[in-house]
C-alpha cells in the first residue's frame, strides 16, 4: 500500500473510531487497516493510536498530524474534482450571431455535427446585419461572410 493510501487508511480510523469500522468503510479486511497503520507508524517512527481491545484513541503526537492529514486529503479531493470537471463533456450555452442568411444555410451542417458531437451544449443562434461587439453584446462566436475585398 502507498503512502497517500495509509494516509487514507489513517484518515477513517480516526474518524471511525475502529480499526473494524474503518476496515468496513473502506471496504477492506481488517488486517489490511492494521498493517497500513503499522507501516505507517514505522515511517513516521511514533506510535499513532492507543489500543485497548474496546478502542481507539490518538496519541499525541497523532492529534496534530491528522489535522495536517485531513486538510491534505482534503485538498487533494477538491484538486481531483476541479481536475475531473476540467475533462467532463462541455456543456452549457453557446451564443452565436451570424451575419446574412448565406452564413446560416452553411453552418446548419456544421451545428447538426457540433450537436452531436456535444449534446450537452445548447446553440443560441442570433441573425443580423448590424456590427456586432463580442464582449459587450455577451456573444461566444461571430461568423461574417467577407468579400475577397475583406482579406
Amino acid at each position: 500500500m502507498d503512502y497517500l493510501e495509509s494516509l487514507r487508511v489513517f484518515r477513517s480510523v480516526v474518524e471511525a473510531k475502529s480499526f473494524t469500522r474503518a476496515a468496513d468503510m473502506l471496504g477492506v479486511a481488517t488486517p489490511v487497516v492494521s498493517r497500513a497503520i503499522a507501516g505507517l507508524e514505522r515511517r513516521l517512527g511514533s506510535r499513532l493510536f492507543n489500543r485497548t481491545t474496546r478502542q481507539v484513541s490518538l496519541t499525541e503526537a497523532a492529534e496534530h498530524f491528522y489535522q495536517g492529514c485531513a486538510r491534505i486529503l482534503d485538498d487533494l479531493e477538491t484538486l481531483e474534482a476541479d481536475a475531473s470537471m476540467q475533462t467532463r463533456e462541455p456543456s452549457g450555452v453557446l451564443r452565436l450571431v451570424a451575419h446574412t442568411t448565406a452564413t446560416v444555410n452553411r453552418l446548419v451542417p456544421l451545428i447538426s455535427t457540433f450537436k452531436r458531437k456535444y449534446p450537452k451544449v445548447s446553440l443560441d443562434v442570433t441573425l443580423t446585419e448590424r456590427p456586432v461587439d463580442l464582449v459587450a453584446d455577451g456573444y461566444d462566436l461571430v461568423t461574417k461572410k467577407l468579400s475577397l475585398r475583406d482579406l
